[in-house]
């Protein structure tokens, strides 16, 4: 498990970037995969709180397998862990520390990403085996709590998600984050409701260019 998290650490590192999609409409999700891996993308989550996100997790990696890792968001429960598992996630991510939802990702040697705020949480994460921390919510605490948390703990390996945009994602690069994770303002509602996936990829790509330069 420990070769698996510092494989999939390292990815991160380099790429800079995971996709959040929440609540994408089944119909959309081949173009808008689509787009995004051909824009340099290769770390998308689904989130489980989105309708069919199973289904939708077991068709993304039926078709994009070769070009994107597939993994799942918003996995608070062991349940939603093991859903997530079952359809091919390989990756999970928690808008909380659960340990019981740390141990059925290990168990299945899946990396895991857990949602953490404090000290106390990010060290409780570490100490139960996880390589990658997820501050959440990251833009509500700042660039300054980053900072004062990576002082002391300057080993963590930090993805901050919440309120992340194009705008200030690479002052969450520079303050120490290995990465961020973006949602909406990666794909936006008005992308999908026009269906204009051609400036979807270019914006994402000037995105891209920007973080992993």
């Amino acid at each position: 498990m420990k070769q698996l998290d510092t494989n999939f650490c390292d990815m991160i590192r380099r790429r800079r970037i995971i996709a959040i999609l929440r609540h994408l409409p089944e119909d959309q999700l081949i173009p808008v995969f689509r787009a995004l891996a051909q824009a340099g993308i290769q770390l998308i989550e689904i989130t489980m709180n989105t309708a069919a996100a199973a289904r939708q997790i077991a068709q993304a990696r039926e078709h994009f397998s070769d070009r994107l890792i597939i993994g799942a968001g918003t996995v608070s429960t062991p349940a939603r862990a093991r859903e997530a598992l079952a359809a091919g996630a390989r990756f999970l991510v928690t808008p909380n520390l659960d340990l019981q939802v740390v141990r059925v990702a290990q168990e299945a040697d899946c990396p895991v990403i857990p949602g953490v705020l404090t000290p106390t949480e990010m060290m409780t994460a570490v100490n139960a085996g996880v390589s990658v921390l997820k501050l959440f919510p990251a833009a509500r605490m700042g660039l300054g709590y980053l900072k004062d948390i990576l002082a002391p703990l300057d080993d963590l390996n930090i993805i901050a998600v919440g309120g992340i945009t194009a705008e200030n994602a690479l002052d969450w690069l520079h303050a120490g984050c290995i990465a961020v994770g973006l949602g909406s303002a990666l794909v936006s509602s008005e992308h999908l409701q026009s269906g204009d996936y051609e400036t979807l990829q270019t914006e994402v790509r000037q995105l891209v260019d920007k973080l992993t330069c």
